[in-house]
């Protein structure tokens, strides 16, 4: 069987999606604050979704278990995120939440699922590479979002037009994987043995730290480091793209040394980025952001990866781990939003009121890594 096709959409979907959803927001964002919204209702806005979304997953993925074509829910998911683009322009904030709570169920439906189709679709040698290479292009779209927003300067009605054209394509990237099918394997033992409950938090709380790479960061950026908008944007897209290759690296040893030692490589970098982002000083800001996205984008496919390889019902795996996962993001935006709108100017020694949160949470998963390799009884000199 011919796949050429399959792994345009794998690359294709993701890149699609990204663009649409973080030129979405972006634009939400910065026309709120202009409206005199402040940054901690922006920022519920956001939790809403993740919340929704946390809450649907787990349902999502039972179903798509039970048998329904996984590329028909990608395409339910798109077609609703679609329609509710448009309604962005006609409803007033308070309403906006009643639209960001049914993107999370549209977002339910869309990126566990597309993690499952990845995971059927490679190689069983490439699949923590593959599921890399899958959020590398998201990665891409989030930062051409920035870069849309950079260019048309946030003029909401060209950025609708274009999400809204962005998202009918993806519809038809998804329609070439209504074929791939759940591979029935024969699993050696000790494989496919489910994951310590200990994997949970670890999730949980990097769903936390990735979150803070929106809005909050955005406005980290722009309100007290002293960036422009444009140039914020512009910064995270060039910080983003550049944050591949450590991405990538994190899927390859994932993929050759076992994802504990990818993990290791990752109880490092993380509060290495977020000490950096700490700090107040503007050259040390950038290079923590750089490090923060090869964090972010490099926990996410390898536990995908991992979390597909060991559940036993795929899906419904997935979407409990990316349950676990959004309801960090629900939370650390909001406590990171509060945390500017109260201590923007607030400086502790050479550190910033907003940095220390970041280095908070980076300090915690560094711990849970700990733990988890304690408790699920993985090797570090075998890495599995």
């Amino acid at each position: 069987m011919k796949k050429w096709y399959v792994y345009i959409s794998i690359l294709a979907i993701p890149l699609l999606g990204g663009t649409a959803a973080q030129l979405l927001r972006v634009v939400i964002a910065f026309m709120l604050h202009d409206a005199g919204v402040d940054v901690f209702s922006i920022t519920l806005l956001s939790s809403s979704f993740m919340l929704s979304r946390a809450v649907f997953s787990p349902v999502i993925g039972k179903v798509a278990d039970r048998g329904v074509n996984r590329a028909l829910i990608v395409m339910g998911g798109f077609a609703g995120m679609l329609v509710d683009a448009y309604l962005y322009t006609i409803v007033p904030f308070p309403w906006m939440f009643i639209l960001r709570i049914l993107d999370g169920i549209y977002g339910a439906m869309t990126w566990p699922t597309m993690q499952a189709l990845v995971h059927f679709s490679a190689a069983p040698t490439h699949r923590a590479k593959t599921m890399s290479i899958y959020f590398m292009m998201g990665t891409v779209g989030l930062s051409v979002g920035y870069l849309i927003y950079s260019a048309i300067s946030g003029n909401m009605l060209y950025a609708v037009i274009l999400i809204v054209m962005i998202y009918f394509t993806a519809i038809l990237f998804a329609y070439p994987l209504r074929n791939v099918k759940e591979k029935r394997e024969i699993h050696v033992s000790g494989d496919r043995g489910g994951f310590h409950g200990s994997f949970y938090p670890l999730t949980f709380l990097f769903g936390m730290y990735i979150s803070l790479g929106n809005e909050v960061l955005l406005f980290y950026l722009t309100l007290i480091v002293g960036f422009s908008k444009v140039d914020a944007t512009l910064i995270l897209s060039l910080a983003s793209i550049l944050a591949l290759g450590g991405s990538l690296m994190l899927g390859h040893i994932a993929d050759r040394h076992g994802f504990i030692r990818s993990l290791v490589v990752l109880s490092i970098l993380t509060p290495l980025s977020a000490a950096l982002i700490a700090v107040n000083y503007v050259y040390s800001v950038i290079v923590g952001i750089f490090l923060f996205f090869v964090v972010g984008r490099g926990f996410m496919p390898i536990s995908r990866s991992f979390t597909a390889a060991r559940g036993k019902k795929i899906s419904t795996s997935l979407g409990i781990v990316n349950f676990s996962s959004n309801i960090g993001s629900v939370i650390a935006p909001l406590i990171g939003g509060a945390i500017i709108d109260s201590f923007a100017s607030l400086s502790l020694g050479m550190f910033t009121a907003v940095g220390i949160f970041f280095l908070l949470i980076a300090l915690s998963i560094s711990t849970s890594i700990v733990v988890f390799t304690r408790k699920s009884g993985f090797s570090i000199a075998t890495g599995a």
